[in-house]
């Protein structure tokens, strides 16, 4: 499922930073951040955040 959904002309190596699930709601919460700029320590690297429901 991810790899349908990964925002790849967004990053240039993403990286899974959370990955929540919230029962009630039947949702995922995914924050993605580039890898990239994580390795050179920029904690203010872009995050990308989305939901998915439950399937």
């Amino acid at each position: 499922m991810l790899r349908e959904i990964l925002p790849a002309d967004e990053l240039d190596v993403p990286v899974i930073k959370t990955l929540e699930h919230d029962e009630e709601a039947g949702k995922w919460t995914i924050e993605m951040a580039d890898g990239v700029d994580l390795m050179v320590a920029d904690m203010d690297a872009e995050v990308i955040e989305f939901e998915i429901d439950d399937a």
